[in-house]
């Protein structure tokens, strides 16, 4: 039988684990591809938990004609002694598309001539019914088609499909329902699972302790489902808990595993009764839990007082439900919450609203199901936004789901006017794990379903203020909703407090219409002169309300320095810089790192980070953003700060990254900043993998000069837990601008100095320093010559090359002038067998004059050079029409 099966082989992953992993056999020696294959001894074989990151081979084959395959091939061989038929099975592939997960079944190693026996794709992965010739080698492939996914995991199930095989599918009715009659259907849908037509077999079904045997009197075939059978009745009306059991008995059945089935049917109960409250301090409550029975899976949850390391308490009172009241949920779980039948007969706008504390991982979600109908059909209820704290908006992952975390209980509500007037509504919690982690889950408390009250005027928005620079006096605007169904309001009270103190006090004369909003300000401004973190509470006062928990709305914004003095600097050392984060399950903060791999700051002690003491977490979509910047003033500038990341990474593929972007709208608007090279990002837009250390990082602001009031932020994107990202040493400056002109004067170029920014100066001629005047007169020997500038300041340095043309000036002759001994130390001797020497000079690197000499007739002089430091010089020898020039080294 299907369930006690698959629980079965949960435990075995769970208890047996290392047992079942030594004990599978060892690998093939044969010298070709499937080298590496498991090798199958005997049946039934399982296998758990195979990770395709260990398999060698990757053939990216296409086999039994399927799309080309990409991943790791993970290989099973399997030599039978008889011939036989078999079943192969995959389970619980952990990948994020099970749809890509192909296994096959071939008739040789995949580097030789074979035929294919067998497949399962595209999801479904179960290959059936095959029959193998004794003593004949076949394989089992196990791959995925998906570029770039190299690995995932996945448990293997290798058994014989038998003749003689009648099972249990799944049990057909009852399912837990408001209530059970007293004449109440109790069936199950049987399959021959064998190869052989089945007969003289019959069902035990055990109800409450009593059982009934019902004799099967038709013949069932090969692979066929019968349904509804016995189809018997029975009183289930008068316990809330109905255990029902039912089992094959076949005198010849050649497996046992898929005989039986057990299941508890819960009497639920009905609600008509509203508001509606259930906190869970009784054990009177109607909700009861449940679990996947078709899957590997079995519930958590937990009626009682929470004390687990975080979900450590109830939202009010004692009890609540929590999925494991002191621990973590369970490996591959899929369990449910499920709640009595509501009648909304008398409710014309209902409203569904409960407590939630959510502890999960990248994997587990929760949502919420409905139904309506008669049938065991849900639907999910509402999708992301359509409720007040309902569902999380997060790329890449489930829709419509919860899966980021929560610090405390956070209550969720929505409107439900598609039941208005249903007369059978029922509700269900869902936790689903689909990994091996296991988190804390959920917690459910204080559920609460009432009528969309008339008499109900609130705050939805608060428009104005919000974070920016330099807000000074500004004005309080709000958006205030009427949720009465059908009566309008006017003439109410409205009340504004800033951090936490009343200031001001309204009365709002303005109409709002039934299911209507406006838009409403303050007739005081406030004057929000301190650049810090404001905290503005804005609340409704309506005479007689009937619903005062939408009353209110706050906020925190900051009012931002804008900074215009520059260079700007900051260490963290002294103060936070005022960065602030946001986003989903952030994880950054400020303070002295510890965690092992991010454990120093780049200078001093203090640094921003994710997490500095860990991990971050998981999924993770935050954002650390910075106070503003007047850059108008500046001519060059540049952003500069050191990075030290560990991101994830595996197989080349990345789902961490990180980015800077900006802001000039006051954060309406974000671009991402710059791209990779450059001592920027490492690929792309963003940066990913690993710096191994602290690095400087550093990128041109030019063409934000023109904006007054620039932000800026860094995004962390994440899907897979790792150390993650800090920066220190933040600044911005005005980096020097290189530029020059000159001109062409015989040998001479005489430079103009166009820089911008600039401290100090290096000029270089074809590589060789020659000066660090700003404005020199170099001296050249080729009619093409590449002079580089560097200009440096504070902030940075920059360059430039360019090319000088000169024209007719010719070179002696090298053989005819002699320089010796190059290099020395203490006398320098220049030989001349040919020229009247016009002059000789020797020019130190900064462009200084060691030695001149004019009018040499001398056919040899000895230079004294004994004081000259060690370093190189340009020794340059003119005649009336011709030059000699050469390096001299110094020792």
């Amino acid at each position: 039988m299907n369930i006690n099966r698959n629980f079965i082989a949960q435990l075995l992953k769970t208890v047996l684990f290392t047992f079942i992993i030594i004990a599978i056999p060892t690998k093939s020696s044969a010298q070709h591809f499937c080298t590496d294959a498991y090798i199958i001894n005997s049946l039934p074989f399982n296998i758990y938990n195979v990770n395709t990151e260990f398999a060698d081979i990757d053939t990216s084959l296409k086999y039994c004609g399927s799309a080309l395959n990409h991943g790791n091939d993970t290989l099973f061989e399997y030599t039978p002694t008889t011939n036989e038929y078999i079943d192969i099975e995959l389970s619980n592939p952990i990948i994020s598309n099970d749809a890509l997960v192909n296994i096959y079944l071939i008739d040789a190693c995949t580097d030789e001539s074979f035929n294919c026996i067998g497949s399962a794709t595209g999801g479904v992965f179960i290959i059936e019914n095959i029959l193998l010739t004794a003593n004949h080698t076949y394989y089992i492939i196990v791959t995925n088609t998906l570029w770039g996914v190299s690995s995932f995991i996945f448990d293997l199930e290798v058994r014989n499909h038998y003749g003689h095989d009648v099972g249990i599918l799944e049990v057909n009715e009852p399912r837990s329902n408001c209530e059970l009659s007293q004449n109440h259907e109790v069936s199950f849908d049987i399959k021959n699972f064998g190869n052989l037509p089945a007969y003289n077999f019959s069902v035990k079904t055990t109800v409450n302790g009593i059982d009934s045997i019902y004799l099967f009197t038709d013949t069932l075939q090969p692979g066929e489902v019968r349904i509804n059978f016995p189809f018997e009745r029975y009183d289930l009306s008068t316990n809330t808990e109905n255990s029902i059991k039912g089992v094959v008995i076949y005198s010849i059945d050649e497996n046992i595993n898929n005989d039986s089935t057990y299941i508890i049917v819960n009497n639920l109960g009905w609600e008509n009764s509203f508001p509606y409250l259930e906190d869970f301090e009784t054990t009177a409550h109607k909700w009861v839990t449940e679990w996947d029975y078709y899957s590997n899976s079995y519930t958590s949850f937990k009626y009682g007082e929470p004390n687990a390391s975080i979900i450590n308490s109830a939202s009010s009172g004692t009890n609540c439900f929590v999925t494991n009241l002191t621990g973590n949920t369970y490996s591959y779980e899929q369990s449910r919450l499920v709640g009595p039948c509501f009648d909304f007969s008398n409710l014309s706008i209902p409203v569904l609203e409960f407590d939630m504390w959510r502890v999960l991982d990248s994997t587990a979600i929760a949502f919420v199901e409905y139904n309506n109908t008669e049938t065991d059909n849900w639907t999910r209820l509402g999708e992301v936004g359509s409720g007040e704290n309902w569902y999380d908006p997060i790329y890449g992952q489930n829709n419509d789901s919860w899966i980021s975390n929560t610090q405390e209980w956070v209550t969720s509500k929505i409107r439900l006017d598609f039941l208005a007037n249903e007369p059978k509504v029922r509700f269900r919690f869902i936790y689903r794990n689909q990994t091996m982690n296991t988190p804390e889950g959920i917690a459910i408390d204080n559920i609460r379903i009432y009528e969309a009250p008339n008499r109900d005027i609130g705050i939805t928005e608060i428009l104005n203020p919000y974070s920016k620079c330099n807000i000074n006096t500004d004005s309080i605007t709000v958006t205030i909703t009427n949720f009465s169904p059908d009566s309008s309001h006017s003439n109410f009270v409205i009340k504004a407090f800033i951090d936490d103190m009343y200031e001001f006090i309204d009365t709002v004369t303005q109409t709002v219409q039934a299911n209507s909003s406006i838009t409403y300000s303050f007739i005081n401004q406030y004057n929000f002169n301190q650049h810090k973190e404001y905290k503005l509470k804005v609340k409704t006062y309506l005479i007689n309300e009937d619903d005062i928990t939408n009353d209110a709305d706050s906020i925190l914004f900051f009012n931002f320095d804008n900074n215009s003095l520059f260079p700007y600097s900051n260490d963290f050392e002294t103060d936070n810089g005022i960065w602030y984060s946001t986003g989903i399950n952030t994880s950054w903060e400020y303070g002295i790192p510890t965690d092992s791999v991010i454990n120093s700051a780049a200078s001093g002690t203090i640094i921003w980070a994710t997490n500095l003491a860990g991990y971050h977490n998981t999924p993770e979509e935050s954002f650390l953003t910075s106070s503003c910047f007047n850059l108008s003033t500046l001519t060059n500038p540049i952003i500069k700060f050191n990075a030290n990341y560990d991101l994830f990474i595996e197989d080349g593929i990345t789902s961490s990254y990180v980015q800077m972007q900006y802001s000039s709208d006051y954060g309406i608007n974000w671009i991402t900043l710059g791209v990779a090279g450059n001592n920027w990002y490492d690929a792309g837009y963003s940066w990913v993998e690993k710096s191994n250390n602290w690095i400087e990082k550093n990128t041109s602001l030019n063409t934000l000069v023109e904006f007054e009031n620039i932000q800026f932020r860094f995004k962390l994107f994440a899907f897979e837990e790792k150390t993650g990202f800090a920066f220190d040493d933040f600044s911005i400056c005005d980096a020097p601008k290189a530029g020059f002109e000159y001109t062409a004067s015989g040998r001479d170029i005489i430079i103009n100095d166009t820089s911008l920014n600039t401290n100090s100066y290096i000029w270089l001629v074809n590589g060789i320093q020659v000066s660090t005047e700003q404005n020199p007169t170099i001296i050249v020997d080729a009619d093409s010559t590449s002079i580089t500038q560097i200009v440096i300041n504070d902030c940075y340095t920059d360059t430039i090359t360019q090319t000088a043309y000169t024209s007719n000036i010719n070179k002696l002759s090298n053989g005819n002038i002699k320089i010796y001994p190059n290099p020395t130390s203490n006398l320098l001797n220049i030989e001349n067998n040919k020229y009247t020497i016009k002059s000789i000079k020797i020019i130190s690197v900064t462009g200084k004059t060691m030695y001149s000499a004019n009018s040499i007739k001398q056919n040899i002089i000895s230079i004294d050079i004994s004081n000259y430091s060690k370093a190189l010089y340009l020794i340059r020898i003119e005649t009336n029409n011709e030059y000699y020039s050469e390096i001299l080294v110094v020792e």
